[in-house]
């Protein structure tokens, strides 16, 4: 680092955050305190032109910037995992001391929309994941031991479903050709499948089983991909349904309003939208 006079004006580690996951289930794990936590930045102006970018939103460089600049010691972003996400994003409006958000609500009663305030704390309390269990047993002798959701999987899923919902426009668009519409509805279900399989592939750390008393581990992830394509229904719903759970945060609770108009009281759901939480 250069000598620069204005050094001591530059952004630091301002908020420490105890992640979600504990830091578990990254493939580098991320540099955390003595006391477990990941310390976080405010984030720039460059930071926040790049995740308003519509492309960079879409291809999830916009938040992959983000997270490098503003969470510096967690080294591969796209290993995020899911329920480390939001809390992140959080920490990194606390580390600016912006400790509430404003969302607009339309009263379901008389139709006023007015700005209320959401207090950040408190919805970071709510993030919790559900279950920590990461091993499922399918049968006596085989268990899969799973990570969670990443970031990284997450994006390629919202890119693969943009362009299946375009094929199925197209599909729905085209003329009375049984032929083009056979065409197009099989690559559409085989996009479908592939993105449904390769997901539950990724979330696959090792599977151990046990033959004549010895146990077998298996974590190449090529033969992995080549027993989720070959499971049974049975196994592959058991291995999804616990991948869905370690994922998962309880829910952020819904937020009491009162319209100051008529005075009616009602609920909203918060919502953690990065084109638009900051």
């Amino acid at each position: 680092m250069t000598d620069n006079a204005l050094n001591s004006l530059f952004r630091h580690q301002s908020y420490y955050l105890t992640l979600p996951s504990g830091g578990k289930y990254y493939k580098t794990a991320p540099q955390l305190s003595a006391d477990g936590e990941l310390g976080l930045m405010p984030m720039t102006a460059a930071d926040e032109i790049k995740l308003k970018s519509p492309d960079a939103l879409f291809n999830g460089d916009g938040l992959y910037h983000l997270f490098k600049s503003c969470a510096p010691n967690i080294p591969e972003p796209s290993e995020i995992p899911a329920i480390d996400i939001d809390a992140i994003l959080i920490g990194i409006r606390l580390a600016a001391g912006e400790e509430s958000m404003t969302m607009n609500s339309k009263c379901p009663s008389c139709g006023h929309s007015a700005p209320y305030e959401i207090d950040l704390n408190q919805v970071l309390r709510s993030i919790k994941p559900k279950s920590f269990d990461n091993v499922v047993e399918i049968r006596e002798d085989v268990t899969v031991t799973l990570h969670p959701i990443t970031l990284g999987s997450q994006v390629k899923t919202q890119i693969e479903t943009f362009y299946q919902l375009q094929m199925q426009q197209a599909l729905a668009n085209a003329e009375a050709n049984m032929e083009s519409n056979r065409e197009l509805f099989e690559k559409a279900l085989g996009s479908a499948i592939a993105l449904q399989v390769g997901q539950v592939a990724d979330c696959i750390q090792s599977v151990t089983m046990k033959k004549e008393g010895e146990e077998v581990v298996v974590d190449n992830p090529d033969h992995i991909m080549e027993w989720v394509k070959n499971m049974t229904k049975a196994d592959h719903k058991a291995i999804s349904d616990r991948i869905a759970l370690i994922s998962s945060t309880h829910k952020i609770e819904d937020m009491d309003l009162k319209c100051p108009e008529c005075e009616h009281e009602y609920k909203i759901k918060v919502e953690l939208n990065p084109a638009n939480f900051f």
